[in-house]
């Protein structure tokens, strides 16, 4: 005789309050499009987005819908096999960007929640972060 059991209960998804929050990414002092910017979060979900021609973003979680929730984020930018810069060039971003991350930064209600990020072909130490309280595991 075999015995089935079933749980009952409620797995709440939590609830965040979403924030818009937009930016700009810069090659060199110049937009880049069709890189991709991720806020990672210990707390909540992760929100991305994609540059256009202008190097402008706005993120979104999928899911969860437009905007981000509140909180501090690593901030990784990473180009894929499009990215190019504004007259065209394709451009490869340092692995830097995306395996360190570019910035922490906080996301509030109430504030701005707009986000420059300017990144260099040639990234030393410093235009990128060597050790941050919110790396990922």
């Amino acid at each position: 005789m075999m015995i089935v059991g079933s749980l009952t209960g409620c797995s709440e998804t939590p609830s965040y309050d979403m924030l818009p929050a937009k930016g700009v990414v810069q090659l060199d002092g110049n937009p880049i499009e069709n890189a991709n910017v991720v806020f990672h979060s210990e707390t909540g979900p992760r929100a991305f987005g994609t540059t256009n021609a202008d190097g402008e973003f706005e993120l979104n979680t999928g899911d969860r819908g437009a905007g981000v929730a509140t909180g501090d984020f690593l901030v990784k930018i990473v180009s894929t096999s499009e990215t190019k810069t504004s007259s065209g060039k394709a451009v490869k971003l340092s692995p830097m960007y995306a395996e360190n991350g570019v910035a922490v930064v906080s996301v509030n209600a109430g504030a701005d929640n707009s986000f420059e990020f300017n990144l260099k072909s040639k990234p030393k130490r410093g235009d990128y972060l060597d050790d941050n309280s919110l790396a990922e595991p």
